[in-house]
Order: structure tokens, then C-alpha cells, then sequence
């Protein structure tokens, strides 16, 4: 639900699969193409879902699926040390998160329901799992002030060690976001 994201706007709510559908779907492409033994979930969140997701890694790991796979996380506090121990040991090797800021002020004005030691938290843990930990940040929100922008780079110099990539992106005013509207 961040103001500058369409998605909500087009879905209403949040969707997704059960983790069995999504397991079978991994056997069966495993199966059809056996050299693939990678997969990036091209969804908005791995982990909009917990319960779904520690159910996936479950799968995974009692059926001795041998294969890796990423994609795109938020920062929230169900992102447990031993969660996120679980999807490595599940195959989970990269993980985006979309931290946009850690200004407390501009994590509110978009929407984001976590705090910048949560943040800070979860992006350690994530690497000390051996997941490699790539972040999103968003500039040039309105209302961001010099100080916001120094509170995320003291940020990144102070997690350097726990961040693998860093994305930068300008803010975009997209029709159909809440920003726009």
C-alpha cells in the first residue's frame, strides 16, 4: 500500500497461491526442464504471506528439492532470524527488499510500516544467513530534506557490511497510485 505503487490500486488486496500449488508448480517445471535449478519469484512480495511462505520452505525441505531461488521481501517483523534461516536452508539465495528510505518521516508519508531499527535488523539477519541482501531506495520524495537523505546514507555506511546491492530509483508519479491522486 505504498503511495507510490499501482499494485493495491489495481488489486484491492493482497493475492496469492498456497504454498502447495506453488510447490507443485516447482516440481513440475523441475521435472519438464531439469537443468533449471533456479527460480526468482517475479511477485510483489516472497513473504506478504508468512504462514504460506514457512509452509513452502517446509515443502521444500522435506522433499529435498534441490534448487535456489529470490525475490522481492518487505521489511516487516514476521521476518524472524530463524524464518529467514529456514528459506536459506529452503534454497533462498538473494532477497530484495524495498526499504526506500529510513527517514521515519518520509517511511510514513509512503506507507511503510516499519522502523529503520527493524530495518536495520532484518537486513543483518538476511546476511548472516548467506542470503544475499539487495535494498531499493527511492529518492526524491516530496518533503525530502537533506537530513532524510543523510539519515539513509549514514544507514547504508553503517550496514555496508549486511548489503550486497543497493538499487537507486527516482521517484515516479505513476496514474493510478495514490501519490498521483
Amino acid at each position: 500500500r505504498c503511495i507510490f505503487c499501482g499494485e493495491s490500486n489495481n488489486w484491492k488486496r493482497y493475492r496469492f497461491r498456497s504454498a502447495h500449488n506453488i510447490f507443485d508448480e516447482i516440481v513440475h517445471q523441475c521435472n519438464r526442464y531439469p537443468f533449471i535449478t533456479s527460480f526468482f519469484f517475479n511477485d510483489s512480495l516472497l513473504n506478504g504471506n508468512l504462514r504460506m511462505l514457512e509452509e513452502l520452505c517446509d515443502l521444500i525441505i522435506k522433499n529435498k528439492i534441490n534448487i535456489t531461488w529470490g525475490g522481492q521481501a518487505a521489511i516487516c517483523d514476521g521476518m524472524t532470524k530463524e524464518l529467514i534461516l529456514k528459506m536459506k536452508e529452503a534454497g533462498c539465495f538473494h532477497l530484495t527488499y524495498g526499504l526506500e528510505s529510513v527517514s521515519p518521516k518520509i517511511l510514513k508519508m509512503i506507507g511503510k510500516e516499519f522502523s529503520p531499527e527493524l530495518a536495520e535488523r532484518v537486513i543483518k539477519d538476511t546476511h548472516q544467513a548467506g542470503i544475499k541482501t539487495c535494498i531499493t531506495l527511492i529518492v526524491g520524495f516530496p518533503t525530502e530534506t537533506e537530513e532524510d537523505i543523510i539519515m539513509t546514507s549514514e544507514f547504508l555506511i553503517r550496514n555496508k557490511q549486511a548489503i550486497d546491492k543497493v538499487l537507486f530509483h527516482l521517484l515516479v508519479i505513476a496514474r493510478g497510485t495514490y501519490i498521483y491522486e
